[in-house]
């Protein structure tokens, strides 16, 4: 078995767009903040709704529940099926696939 770690299977092929990778981890990172965020928003809940600290941490308790079960339900899939193909996606306007950036003028 060809080990995760080699160097073919970790390389990004040369077509791979790289800009891609600051704007999901950007995502990731504000989702995973929002919950961890709740100790904020938790005093103004309590006394907007008229609630104890035991029902308003229900709230965090289901965030990091679903956070949990959505990672574990699609970390497989994200791992199996990976990037998207460069084909699927569109081509940004102006440019061509035959065109290069060095062979502009």
């Amino acid at each position: 078995m060809a080990s995760i770690l080699t160097r073919s299977a970790i390389v990004a092929p040369k077509n791979f767009n790289r800009w891609l990778i600051p704007p999901a981890a950007l995502a990731i990172h504000l989702c995973i903040g929002q919950v961890y965020a709740f100790s904020v928003f938790k005093i103004p809940f309590m006394s907007h709704f008229d609630a104890g600290e035991v029902s308003i941490g229900w709230i965090f308790s289901i965030a990091i529940l679903m956070l949990g079960i959505s990672s574990a339900v699609f970390g497989p899939w994200v791992e199996k099926n990976g990037p998207p193909p460069p084909w699927s996606r569109p081509e940004p306007a102006g440019s061509s696939a035959s065109s290069s950036p060095r062979s502009a003028s």
